[in-house]
């Protein structure tokens, strides 16, 4: 289990939040939740942990490992109600994780902070988590929160509360979509009667369209509970106008006069005279020495300079540094060639050793063709692989970011992999801008490269034959199924084509790992998969002047859900097509195994190439 991820207060530490990912998660998958808040100066005073999970066994996914806080050894059954969770559950790895949760609880109070100023929470098996964590814990909590949760080991749960039960008045909030296909809405209404029913107070909070994923409704309804729970306990700006207002009105009692000449030698007369502090009082109104105003004048405008100096520095890392003058424009790159866009089929870890793929070989020439003919001045990249808000999206503006090993079950050396490359703060705001101008909701962020990217990019432009000497920054997509949404993305960020910026897009054209597990693997093409394989070529390769419409009807088709079980790696296509405007796309490449096609796309002409010159 790697170190939790820290997001330390702004100011004077009080308060800790302590949120617990999701399965197959880490805890960086979260961390924008603080970025956000820091951003907007909201809970300046609280300390945000987030930390990871052991990667474990997984029985339900055939033993694959993956960040996991305990094992799912089966699907649960509603039908059954309640009494079905407290079977075949992973006991001892859930009464690790409640130590591991219970030490860091310790070791924040250790450290001087309340335990009622130490929030509790987590989404779907970390909601689980907070509850069993939250709910029996020695010390009195001030919250516990859980987003897509359940209740664990629920025959045993009562047995776990210390005596006195100090978290009886605890507030506890649940929140849970009536669309959530694998923590299922029954779930949670079940735990929350189950809790009430032992005497918690348990608010749960039904949120209308949400699948497995937080809605900002939801967040802005935790960010509520937080400001009830774990205010800030110094008023900051208040604090400013207070010294203001004093200072005005000791200035106005207190005008520059004449000098005192009452100046005693008796130390008690010393005290006792208001003229052995430079003071004279003149009828009745009392006035400074020129040397003592001097004095309180600077001593009370350096007190607020320092206030305003240590909420601007306090900002300034949580947001990431601004980039003045932050369009990408140059004299060089205002001339430059209009890039294409690509999509690629990125696949699973394993295929950057599969040499002999077919795929692999055809990502290297891809790779090799951008960087010695297109010759980006960066990249921007969407992956299937980090989604935003169902609202807004997310631009990584970190100048380096870490690789994410986002997978469970291979080789040791895998989790080794390196893919050397470099951020680019100027390009992350100039996205950020356009994106604004359109009109979407776009928030900077700072993550690492999950493995839709770093894993093709391994062999697009391998380090060793033919690195990528340009910055790579990386957008979310929507955290949501919408083809509309994504295609306006893609024409919001355009633009930037013009500027020699190569804008690459990655999922998987057809994308059923279900099947793909369940058949072991067999490359035999599924029929659906071909068929759409097919129809995705037809709608990409399109007039521009209908393919939008094409490219909705995708997400219609009959066998959208057999091709995609969900959406995320679909998508991307979206943005590419989006980005293309009136270029034209075509299929570079295609080749279906079982239930997942490799397919890959360009849109736009490559440099130098007539209209009639496709690749084949």
């Amino acid at each position: 289990m790697s170190a939790p991820l820290a997001v330390p207060a702004m100011n004077r530490h009080t308060a800790t939040v302590i949120f617990l990912h999701g399965l197959g998660d880490q805890g960086a998958g979260w961390i924008d939740l603080a970025v956000n808040w820091r951003r907007r100066q909201k809970f300046t005073e609280t300390k945000f942990i987030f930390p990871n999970a052991p990667s474990i066994p997984i029985t339900l996914n055939g033993g694959m490992r993956m960040p996991g806080w305990y094992d799912i050894v089966r699907a649960r059954n509603t039908t059954k109600a309640i009494d079905d969770f407290s079977t075949e559950e992973d006991e001892a790895g859930i009464m690790r994780s409640r130590t591991t949760v219970h030490r860091l609880i310790d070791a924040e109070i250790a450290a001087g902070i309340s335990s009622e100023r130490i929030i509790i929470g987590g989404f779907s098996q970390g909601g689980a988590m907070s509850l069993l964590s939250g709910a029996t814990c020695e010390h009195k909590l001030g919250g516990i929160v859980a987003l897509s949760g359940y209740m664990l080991l629920k025959n045993k749960f009562k047995d776990l509360v210390p005596e006195g039960n100090p978290n009886k008045d605890t507030d506890i909030f649940m929140g849970h979509g009536d669309q959530d296909p694998l923590v299922l809405t029954e779930w949670g209404r079940m735990t929350a009667a189950k809790m009430s029913e032992l005497g918690w107070k348990v608010d749960l909070k039904i949120y209308p369209g949400l699948k497995h994923s937080a809605a900002p409704k939801e967040i802005d309804d935790f960010e509520d509970y937080l400001h009830v729970w774990i205010p800030d306990l110094e008023e900051g700006p208040a604090h400013l106008a207070t010294i203001i207002l004093t200072a005005a009105w000791l200035l106005y009692r207190c005008r520059i006069g004449p000098r005192s000449t009452a100046m005693r030698r008796n130390k008690l007369d010393h005290l006792r005279d208001p003229g052995a502090l430079g003071i004279a009082n003149c009828g009745g109104a009392m006035f400074l020495s020129r040397t003592y105003f001097l004095s309180a004048f600077f001593t009370v405008t350096g007190l607020a300079l320092a206030i305003i100096f240590r909420n601007f520095w306090a900002v300034v890392p949580a947001v990431g540094v601004k980039q003045f003058g932050s369009t990408l424009k140059s004299r060089s790159m205002s001339t430059a060639t209009r890039t294409p866009v690509y999509f690629v089929s990125h696949g699973g870890p394993n295929i950057m050793y599969e040499t002999s793929h077919p795929a692999y070989s055809q990502l290297a020439s891809l790779g090799r063709k951008i960087t010695t003919t297109i010759k980006p001045k960066a990249v921007l990249v969407l992956s299937a692989h980090w989604e935003g808000t169902a609202t807004t999206i997310s631009v990584n503006t970190a100048p380096s970011t870490p690789l994410i090993y986002d997978f469970g079950g291979f080789p040791s050396h895998y989790y080794r992999a390196a893919f050397p490359h470099t951020g680019s703060p100027q390009l992350a705001h100039s996205a950020l801008r356009l994106l604004t101008e359109a009109g979407i909701s776009a928030q900077p962020a700072t993550r690492g490269l999950d493995h839709g990217v770093w894993v093709p990019f391994s062999i697009l432009f391998n380090p060793d034959t033919n690195p990528l000497s340009v910055p790579i920054v990386q957008l979310s997509l929507f955290g949501s199924d919408s083809g509309d949404a994504h295609y306006a993305l893609g024409e919001a960020l355009a633009p930037l084509r013009d500027e020699g910026v190569l804008i690459i897009v990655s999922g998987q054209a057809v994308h059923n790992l279900r099947d793909f597990f369940s058949s072991r693997g067999s490359p035999t093409p599924l029929n659906y998969a071909v068929a759409f394989d097919e129809a995705l070529k037809g709608a990409v390769e399109a007039d521009p002047s209908v393919r939008k419409e094409k490219m909705g009807e995708l997400l219609k088709r009959g066998d959208a859900r057999k091709a995609h079980p969900s959406f995320e790696h679909l998508l991307p296509v979206f943005v590419g097509a989006g980005a293309a405007g009136k270029d034209k796309g075509v299929r570079l490449w295609t080749l279906c195994e079982g239930s997942i096609s490799w397919g890959m796309f360009r849109f736009g002409d490559e440099p130098g190439e007539s209209a009639g010159e496709k690749d084949v």
